[in-house]
This record gives structure tokens, C-alpha cells and sequence, in this order.
């Protein structure tokens, strides 16, 4: 009964909360509406690099460039779409077993190898990453390629670190010894 209670109450304030929040409109740092894509947070690395530009235009890729290029985007999305499928399966796994009523020892062992399994699909995911940039690269010309390149660096000046520290995720501190 007392566990009912708490759910109860914590859920009315979850929801309490979350109405309010929705009808806050008002952005207090200039006192302006706020719109719906302001309301959203940003993106990993959105507010440190520039946005990558049209790679049709900037590199004037010809109609078959172009052609093979849209071809190899949907041929990678095929090949990436399972893995990132199974990667948010195994991480809405390990909530439910954070909210389970397992041993914090029992949760932690099935943590870890779920995380170890998420790094090895994140390992596939990057490998399909540079296979499908290696083929976008055979399809452009000498002149092309150098381009990129200088639009890679200038996307990502510190050749991507970033993208680094995301994937894949870091080492639990059982595997750092």
C-alpha cells in the first residue's frame, strides 16, 4: 500500500511538472516566445563546429556522382539500421534492469555485458561508417577528394575527436585494469 502511494504521488508530480513545463512559453533570457525547435536540446556537437555544407554543391559532383552517392547512403543506412536498432534495444535493456529488483551485484554483471556487447556493435557501426566513406571517396575525382578533405578539416578541426570520445563507449572500470 505505502509503495502504491509513493507511485502515485511521484507520478502526479512527474506530471504535474511536465504540464508545466509545457505551457512555459517564455524564454527568460530575452523575455521572447520560445518555438518549438528551441525547446529541443541540442545535438551532439552542434554548438561547436560549423554545419557541414551540401557536398553536391560545394564538390559540383556530376549527376552519376551523385547517383552513386544516394546509392551508397541507402546501402549504408540498410546495413546500419539493425545495429542501431539492436544498440537502443540493449540500452533500454539495461534501464529495465536498473529498475529491476535484481541485487545491485546481479544487475551489475548483466550491465556489464550488455556495455560490452554495445561496444562491439558500436565497433561494427564505425567499421560500416568508413566503409561507406571509403566508397563516397572512390566515386570522386583528384580534385574532388582534395576538397573534401579540406571541408573534413574544417568540419572537424581536431580530426574528429570528438567522434572518438562518443564511440564507442567508454570502458567500464573493471576493464581499464
Amino acid at each position: 500500500m505505502k509503495k502504491l502511494l509513493v507511485t502515485a504521488f511521484c507520478l502526479t508530480m512527474a506530471m504535474g511538472m511536465q504540464s508545466a513545463m509545457a505551457a512555459d512559453t517564455t524564454n527568460y533570457t530575452k523575455g521572447n516566445p520560445v518555438t518549438a525547435e528551441q525547446k529541443q536540446p541540442p545535438q551532439f556537437g552542434q554548438m561547436k563546429r560549423p554545419p557541414m555544407p551540401n557536398l553536391e554543391e560545394e564538390l559540383n559532383l556530376t549527376e552519376a556522382q551523385k547517383a552513386k552517392a544516394k546509392a551508397n547512403r541507402i546501402q549504408g543506412r540498410r546495413e546500419m539500421k539493425p545495429i542501431m536498432d539492436e544498440i537502443r534495444a540493449k540500452k533500454e535493456a539495461i534501464l529495465d534492469i536498473v529498475d529491476s529488483d535484481l541485487s545491485k551485484e546481479k544487475q551489475q554483471e548483466k550491465i556489464t555485458v550488455l556495455q560490452k556487447e554495445i561496444k562491439e556493435l558500436y565497433v561494427k557501426a564505425n567499421t560500416i561508417r568508413e566503409k561507406n566513406m571509403a566508397e563516397f571517396e572512390k566515386i570522386l575525382t583528384k580534385e574532388q577528394k582534395t576538397k573534401f578533405a579540406e571541408l573534413k578539416k574544417q568540419h572537424h578541426p581536431n580530426g574528429c575527436k570528438e567522434c572518438a570520445k562518443r564511440m564507442p563507449p567508454p570502458p567500464m572500470p573493471d576493464e581499464e585494469k
